[in-house]
């Protein structure tokens, strides 16, 4: 007498193997080098002065200070999507995509509206002449440094 065993797992292999190559997996927001330049210099030093300051520019920490300041809905996007893809209505790729292209938004936004050291009046007048009528913000010139926030694969 045979015994003949069928396996029918309703995708549940493809949903582990899904879950498991999150393992480790994660995703970098930020700026990186070689995504452009301002008068000659990578927007990437022009970060670095931003965020720690110079003697000349006041350090505002937007790269850490959006980190601080989101953790919580950083925490509540990894588990949604990491639950989208245990349920199996996501793949791994998909889910390191969607919360990269979500955090890289958050960290535009926050680079927009933070609330930073105001500009010198110096650098007010300067911005007022090139773009007259425009809002004068801190860490907003051209916006390329804004733009070239990106995210990729950690």
């Amino acid at each position: 007498m045979s015994v003949e065993v069928k396996l029918i797992d309703h995708g549940l292999d493809n949903i582990i193997q899904q879950a498991l190559k999150l393992d480790g997996e994660g995703v970098k927001v930020g700026i990186r080098r070689g995504k452009g330049s301002h008068d000659g210099t990578d927007i990437l030093d022009i970060a670095v002065y931003n965020h720690f300051g110079t003697s000349s520019i006041p350090a505002r920490p937007f790269i850490s200070d959006c980190a601080e300041k989101n953790a919580g809905q950083i925490q509540e996007a990894q588990k949604r999507l990491v639950y989208r893809v245990y349920q199996g209505s996501l793949g791994a790729g998909g889910a390191l995509a969607q919360l990269g292209a979500w955090y890289t938004n958050v960290q535009k936004g926050h680079i927009t509206h933070g609330s930073w050291v105001p500009n010198a009046e110096s650098t007010k007048k300067r911005k007022m002449m090139k773009r007259p009528g425009d809002v004068i913000r801190p860490l907003i010139d051209t916006a390329d440094m804004r733009n070239a926030v990106d995210w990729e694969l950690a």
